[in-house]
């Protein structure tokens, strides 16, 4: 299913934009190659929804106000609030729906590794995306990678085990490691020291048990 962002010209520019903002607008840029970038805004929740959905590995159909037909786009740079991380600009960037672009595309983990459920090792996930190239409406919006392979701790999943679709060609180097177990360290038992070996003598812990004081006899 096709990501619609309605968006709109946006004649308002520089330090101004502080204005469409407190009005509940996002400024952003559109380009693309052999395009003439232009300045839109794009009411707050509309983007914001687009990109939790889209992020920036899944084409999008950018409507422009007063435009017929939707533009196909990727969400490119996105600036956020360092406080609030509110939104505070989003550049768009148009491409050709003839012409391969690159990406990168998130990935998800699925199904239960082994050696963890034995609880013989950890899981770790060292890489979050991996970059891909295809056309912008065959590239996949994830990749999935299954953990039940790892049944042994010297076991790792490197980007040449992925499973890339047809058409599609895979950037980031073969021998980046995606998942890898680390091997618990078993925790040693506590030894019980002896006595005598701590002080390295015999020792005898003498109970003296004090005489009864006899009648009349007191004790200075």
């Amino acid at each position: 299913m096709e990501i619609i962002l309605n968006a709109q010209i946006r004649e308002i520019l520089g330090k101004k934009v502080r204005g469409l903002r407190r009005e509940g607008w996002v400024p952003g840029n559109l380009y693309g190659r052999g395009v003439e970038s232009t300045a839109v805004k794009m009411l707050y929740g509309d983007i914001d929804d687009v990109y939790k959905e889209a992020g920036t590995s899944q084409m999008i159909r950018v409507q422009l106000e007063g435009k017929e037909k939707t533009l196909p786009a990727f969400i490119r740079e996105v600036q956020r609030d360092v406080i609030s991380q509110d939104l505070l600009h989003v550049d768009l960037e148009l491409v050709d729906l003839l012409r391969a672009v690159s990406a990168q595309i998130p990935i998800h983990l699925i199904g239960q590794a082994p050696v963890v459920e034995d609880n013989r090792g950890v899981l770790t996930q060292s890489a979050e995306t991996v970059e891909l190239e295809g056309l912008p409406a065959e590239l996949p919006h994830f990749i999935e990678v299954d953990v039940s392979v790892l049944t042994s701790v010297e076991h790792s999943i490197y980007a040449s085990d992925l499973e890339i679709p047809e058409g599609i060609e895979i950037l980031t180097g073969p021998e980046t490691v995606i998942v890898y177990i680390t091997p618990l360290r078993e925790e040693e038992e506590e030894k019980k020291v002896p006595l005598e070996e701590e002080f390295g003598v015999d020792v005898d812990v003498i109970v003296e048990e004090q005489a009864p004081e006899e009648e009349g006899e007191q004790a200075w």
